[in-house]
């Protein structure tokens, strides 16, 4: 998908600031606090957030950049199916934010 996205930004016309377009990826907090049991999911997310510098550098030549987002814990409807001590546990990084079921669009913006 990145490199779908970054093909068709790279024929747009740059704006005024001479960008062309923003590759924004989505991480977590887990790339940086991993949990027990989580170590696949931690490695994945950690890896997009490793792959956003080398990404970054790639693409500035065609004035296209690239970040990474790592949102903490949502209270969604799958979080607060866990057990109550493995919310409090996850909890411990942060409070749970409340999810909003427009979430998606919005975040998609």
């Amino acid at each position: 998908m990145l490199r779908l996205a970054a093909a068709a930004m790279s024929e747009n016309q740059p704006n005024a600031e001479g960008e062309r377009g923003v590759i924004i990826n989505t991480s977590s907090i887990a790339a940086f606090n991993g949990q027990i049991g989580q170590a696949d999911y931690a490695a994945s997310k950690g890896g997009i957030v490793s792959m956003t510098l080398a990404v970054a550098r790639d693409l500035a030549k065609l004035d296209i950049r690239c970040m990474t987002i790592a949102p903490g814990i949502f209270a969604t409807p799958m979080m607060l199916s866990l057990p109550q001590e493995v919310q409090d546990s996850l909890a411990q990084w942060g409070h749970l934010v409340e999810w909003f079921h427009r979430l998606t669009s919005h975040f998609a913006r």
